[in-house]
Parts: C-alpha cells; structure tokens; sequence
C-alpha cells in the first residue's frame, strides 16, 4: 500500500507540474461558447452562466436506461452533478469515473454486470459533462475544481469502502482523491490512466 501511495502522489506531482505549465497558454486561448442546444439555469459568482443540457437530448439512447439522480454541489444549490446510482443499495460500491469528453453513457456496459453481481454502482458525470450543469466560464474548468466537485459528491452520498475503477481524466481526479481520502477506499483498478 505505500508504494501505491508513492506511485499516486508522484504521479500527482508530475500533472501537477504539467498543469500549471499549461495553464497561462490556455487562458490566452479562450473563444466563445456555443450556447444554443442548453438552458441557462442560473448565474453563479465565480463560475458564470451554468448551463444544463435539456432532458429530452437524452431521450431513448440506445442501451441506457438508467435512472437519474442529481446532486448540489455549490452555494444555493445551483450546480448540479449527475449520476447514476444502481444496484444493491448494501453493496460494496463501485465508483467509476469517466473521462474526458465522455460522460457515463461510456460506462453504460459496464454497469449491468457489475449490478448483476450484487454492487452498488456509482458514476459520476463530471461537471461540464453529459447531464451534469456546464458552467460557461472555461477558466473554472480546472484540475483542482474537478477534484473539488468529486470529492464533495463522494462525501455528500457518504461513501466509504470504495472500490474505484478510473479512467483518462477520471483517474488523474480519482487518483488524487484517493491519495488525499485513503480511509474511504479498499481498492483501485486503473485503465487507459496517462
């Protein structure tokens, strides 16, 4: 467990570097959003506009008939995330974090079979993502907001004993999740991780 531990925040520390080396370009790059298939639901200091994807974009997808749960994540309850939720509500649970610019549609095979041996499945979509609210400020599209965002939901549905499969961006924000929360996880499964 601590050379997991080592490998993580070592990992960490080299994307961090990365980031803040990125970040000044990115911020000089910034072009309008396309604002037309979305709702505008509210105006959050810091974050801008929130928009969210209506519901009936994600009318009859092939192999996805999941049900819908949201979450607050922000001050007067104005950024939501979605997830799904499925399986034995006793379970061992299994988060699973997609990665970018997917959402959990990817992640739609998965979860029956997982279910069908007795987990409790999770996955978040992340903020800016599927049916979660997307903020129009491209500067609050960070690293540490993701991690923030993730967190916070995991804290909110109080989970623990987590067995976390990651993926792209999902395992570098479940990564250091784990890293920072070690007594909320048992085990960890990583795929197509950088």
């Amino acid at each position: 467990m601590k050379q997991l531990f080592f490998l993580i925040i070592l990992g960490l520390l080299f994307i961090g570097s990365l980031v803040s080396c990125t970040q000044q370009s990115q911020e000089e790059n910034i072009s309008p959003v396309n604002t037309r298939n979305s709702d505008t639901v509210a105006t959050i200091s810091g974050l801008g506009v929130i928009l969210r994807t209506p519901e009936s974009r994600f009318d009859n997808l092939k192999d996805y008939n999941f049900k819908t749960n949201y979450l607050f994540l922000e001050e007067n309850n104005q950024l939501r995330m979605h997830y799904i939720d499925e399986g034995n509500p006793n379970g061992k649970v299994i988060l699973l974090m997609h990665g970018n610019p997917s959402w959990v549609y990817n992640l739609r095979k998965m979860i029956p079979l997982l279910t069908q041996a007795g987990y409790r499945v999770i996955c978040p979509d992340l903020i800016g993502f599927g049916r979660s609210d997307k903020p129009t400020n491209r500067q609050v599209h960070t690293y540490d907001n993701q991690v923030k965002w993730v967190e916070k939901f995991i804290k909110l549905l109080n989970l623990n004993q987590i067995h976390l499969h990651c993926q792209d961006w999902g395992g570098l924000i479940g990564l250091r999740i784990a890293a920072m929360n070690q007594s909320l996880f048992a085990k960890i499964a990583i795929s197509n991780q950088y």
